[in-house]
């Protein structure tokens, strides 16, 4: 009897099926990424969404351009040979257009550097390549920008630590239950020829005056950085206002809350600089040189302690400790009342405090932060510029917390220019 072989016809032609139906659904995931690229696009240009977008994705966006150049080449390696050519052209378009798009931030802050240049030769008299002497420039990043190192990141230097370590705990009035720590970034040991020359930086976080803390959100890695050239860092906690949170994702430990008003926050950095000068020879720190740095809500207060050191009415800082400069980060200069924060007009808005003895300031600034508008830091910058020495750095399409990633083109930019106002100026 004649056996007849499986006719295979169906099965075959259900794998085509399935791989196309797969081919098919991957398109349109793909696709809806590319959707997704475009309203991101449309955020980077516009930007101050005052949202986590604004915070993440200018900082990232080289990243994101490589993905949407990505993904336009599987959709288009994956589209069938009959498709039209204008589908084709249209996938072509976005894709490119996306790529352009999100390396805007790169391409136009390296444009930028030049007018940032300018601006720290007008305020300080030197160009920013003259400041480190020969033998000291093994120490500090030869360029405001490295490719690799973006892609890469960078390491931190060797540094000690110390941390959370109790410096004020409140046992009457509002200060009653609160518990305020810091963290300690020290050179290594043996570390004579470093050029920080045990210089202290005192660094504040952010978070609208209600929420954030040392450590990892208040970018530890700066701290690393500046204790691996030889400077002392101290990583401060303040009080917090119990008003209701700007940044509800942020952490917020209970032992500093309560219904604090700015000026409790300055005083707050005030008894740590009465610590620090009781206890300096532990960390090896040099009192005589101090700068104090903050970041938005930080900025403003860091903005308070060091122009307040020249004004007897609202000085809080220990006498024993010299302000060398301030290194202000978007600062929320004349915001605090929008959240609902009270505190003395000049301690509010510290620009107030401006005078000719003035210690010299950095300021950095994002043009599209959403949180902190750059007119803040502008009129900042002028009036500090009009009666002492400033310089800003402003960049384009840089959103709040924009620094936020140390390998970031902002953050480089930033960082190369801190490490040469500190070290003209220490």
């Amino acid at each position: 009897m004649l056996k007849l072989r499986p006719f295979k016809k169906t099965d075959e032609a259900s794998s085509y099926e399935i791989n196309r139906t797969l081919r098919i659904t991957i398109q349109i995931l793909l696709s809806a990424f590319l959707v997704l690229g475009i309203y991101l696009a449309y955020q980077l240009i516009t930007g101050r969404s005052a949202d986590k977008i604004e915070m993440v994705l200018p900082t990232t966006s080289l990243f994101i351009s490589i993905i949407f150049f990505t993904i336009s080449i599987l959709i288009l390696k994956m589209l069938h040979k009959k498709t039209k050519a204008f589908v084709k052209a249209t996938v072509i378009i976005i894709g490119l257009s996306l790529t352009v798009i999100f390396s805007l931030p790169l391409v136009i802050t390296l444009a930028t550097i030049q007018n940032v240049e300018s601006n720290y030769m007008k305020a300080f008299g030197v160009k920013s390549a003259d400041i480190i002497p020969a033998e000291k420039k093994q120490y500090f990043t030869d360029t405001p920008f490295v490719l690799p190192d973006y892609f890469f990141g960078a390491a931190s230097g060797d540094h000690q630590v110390k941390q959370d370590i109790l410096y004020f705990e409140g046992t009457t009035g509002i200060d009653k239950g609160i518990r305020l720590h810091f963290d300690a970034y020290m050179p290594p040991k043996h570390a004579e020829e470093l050029p920080g020359n045990h210089t202290v930086l005192i660094r504040i976080h952010g978070g609208a005056w209600t929420a954030g803390d040392k450590g990892h959100l208040n970018r530890a890695q700066i701290n690393k950085h500046f204790a691996s050239l030889g400077y002392v860092v101290f990583d401060v906690q303040h009080g917090l206002s119990n008003e209701e949170r700007l940044f509800e994702f942020l952490e917020v430990p209970a032992n500093k809350v309560a219904g604090f008003s700015v000026d409790d926050m300055v005083r707050h950095i005030g008894i740590f600089t009465d610590y620090l000068a009781e206890h300096y020879e532990e960390y090896g720190a040099n009192l005589d040189s101090v700068f104090i740095s903050g970041r938005s809500s930080g900025g403003q207060i860091a903005n308070a302690v060091g122009l307040g050191s020249k004004n007897r009415q609202h000085n809080v800082l220990n006498r024993n400790l010299t302000i060398k400069g301030i290194i202000s980060v978007y600062p929320a200069n004349g915001l605090s009342k929008k959240a609902g924060i009270e505190g003395t007009r000049e301690i509010i808005d510290p620009s107030l405090l401006v005078k000719e003895d003035s210690p010299p300031a950095l300021i950095y600034q994002g043009t599209h932060d959403g949180f902190v508008d750059q007119s803040v830091s502008k009129k900042f910058n002028q009036t500090y510029s009009e009666k002492s020495k400033s310089a800003l750095i402003l960049l384009p399409l840089a959103g709040h917390a924009s620094n936020t990633y140390f390998s970031g083109y902002y953050n480089q930019v930033f960082m190369y220019y801190m490490e040469r106002f500190m070290y003209q100026h220490q």
